[in-house]
């Protein structure tokens, strides 16, 4: 499971832990109040007393959870004389950390298509990202900011790369220039 540093179990928190935990695991349409109160192992009525809906309470949680993690990477980068050896050490971990983060990425990325509130929270996410890690090849490769911006969006795009082929259980040999499928 995915485990969120909300400091306190109380309702609130219990209820953002069960929903990501549930969009982990399942789809969003896979996913209703009822399962996540049952998740949360609180009264439905606690939980709609937190979010009147679905949609809210998904946006809301996924708001967080983004701004969580862009606040503790970009802590991790701006502590660090080598911001670049920082980048690489957060990209790594992502790629071997739960695979459950793979899933939960998939199923943002996939509802984000549909619902607006998502693509836009996303799309900000995104954004931050990419310019925060832009500054950094910027300031200590002394790229220019074109260059820096490539390198930015081309490392994002080979951990969106590996995450699709961690969901799907499919790997790219480079050396064989061939695909890999697992097979029961």
């Amino acid at each position: 499971m995915i485990h969120m540093s909300f400091h306190k179990k109380n309702t609130s928190e219990k209820i953002k832990e069960a929903t990501i935990n549930m969009l982990a695991e399942y789809t969003y349409d896979e996913i209703s109040m009822r399962k996540i109160a049952k998740e949360a192992n609180v009264a439905l009525g606690q939980l709609t007393y937190y979010y009147r809906t679905k949609e809210n309470l998904i946006v809301s949680v996924v708001k967080e959870v983004f701004e969580l993690f862009y606040d503790e990477f970009e802590d991790t980068i701006s502590n660090s004389k080598n911001k670049i050896k920082k980048i690489k050490e957060g990209v790594e971990s992502i790629l071997k950390e739960d695979s459950q983060i793979d899933r939960l990425l998939i199923n943002i990325l996939s509802q984000s298509q549909i619902n607006k509130k998502l693509q836009k929270i996303l799309s900000e996410f995104w954004k931050k990202i990419v310019l925060l890690i832009t500054s950094c090849y910027v300031e200590e490769l002394k790229l220019t900011e074109k260059e820096a911006n490539l390198k930015a969006r081309l490392l994002i795009g080979a951990i969106v790369e590996n995450i699709v082929e961690n969901i799907l259980d499919v790997k790219f040999d480079i050396d064989n220039d061939t695909l890999l499928i697992d097979k029961d």
